[in-house]
């Protein structure tokens, strides 16, 4: 079963009663073990108002604002709202009571209940107002949750997908060639954004001889990453064996211009130079490679 979502109530001490009001209106969702609320009035004898305010609120999962002229001149109200801004897990969901100067307000930026904005004091039965508040905490709450178990199903893709590409390391490191491709493939599937582990397919396709495989490898890697330095020198090598030394003179400058201390691929451009018969060229690059290489 969910944990129940932290919901705290911020308002003005003359709110006082539509505080109540509300508590009661989500005791529903209390019951269903959707929510718990807290708000300053269940501060227990002894303890530091202050500090009980400030734990409870960066604990809390979505903060319900009460709006009212009153709120919006307290010191302590906007500082609860400062801090709830400033902490990026707390859904900020303000609740307007009366006609106010909230539109004015930072408040405004944010989408607000009842619905609309029409403030409470204003709907026939102030019953179907607050009937309307509960629909959309309850509509709220059912996104944050939707999000978190997303989150939670994306990291544990992630993390199968990290295992998987371990395995294939290993398997491509004692040369079992086909078994790693598979394996690399599974990492993939399970985190289709893992450049390295298309890095990694492309080498194992080069050591098989595949080239065109290789290659095409490789180019998915750098998408993924236009930084993958690299990548861009192993799909160079696939062009230089290809004799494409256009492609493969452009892959090695291009992993250069990344990794400017990048030894292989000076050392790997100094081949291209050599068969173009740039020697200058190539002397250079292999100097350059030598002292990126401390040889």
């Amino acid at each position: 079963m969910n944990k129940p979502l932290k919901v705290f109530i911020s308002y003005a001490h003359k709110n006082t009663e539509s505080k109540d009001r509300l508590v009661m209106a989500l005791d529903v969702l209390g019951s269903e073990g959707v929510i718990e609320t807290w708000d300053e009035s269940k501060i227990q004898p002894g303890e530091r108002w202050r500090d009980a305010i400030s734990n409870n609120l960066a604990d809390s999962d979505m903060l319900l604002y009460l709006v009212s002229a009153d709120s919006l001149a307290s010191e302590y109200q906007n500082k609860e709202l400062a801090d709830a801004l400033h902490n990026k897990d707390i859904r900020v969901v303000p609740v307007i009571l009366e006609q106010c100067d909230w539109r004015n307000h930072e408040l405004s930026d944010f989408e607000v209940l009842p619905y609309r904005g029409k403030p409470i004091n204003k709907w026939d039965s102030e019953s179907a107002g607050w009937q309307n508040v509960v629909e959309g905490v309850r509509e709220v709450v059912d996104r944050i949750r939707s999000q978190s178990e997303l989150s939670s199903e994306t990291l544990q893709a992630k993390l199968h997908a990290e295992l998987a590409f371990q395995r294939s390391n290993l398997l491509a490191l004692i040369r079992q060639q086909d078994a790693a491709i598979e394996a690399y493939s599974d990492s993939i599937e399970l985190n289709p954004t893992h450049a390295d582990a298309y890095n990694n397919r492309g080498r194992t396709y080069a050591d098989k001889g595949d080239l065109d495989s290789a290659i095409r490898e490789y180019t998915k890697a750098i998408e993924l990453n236009p930084n993958f330095a690299a990548a861009y020198n192993n799909r160079g090598s696939a062009y230089f064996i290809k004799d494409d030394l256009d492609n493969a003179l452009a892959d090695f400058t291009s992993a250069i211009a990344i990794k400017p201390d990048f030894a292989m691929a000076y050392d790997n451009r100094a081949k291209v130079w050599f068969l173009r018969q740039e020697l200058e060229k190539a002397v250079l690059d292999l100097a350059s490679a030598r002292a990126r290489s401390g040889v």
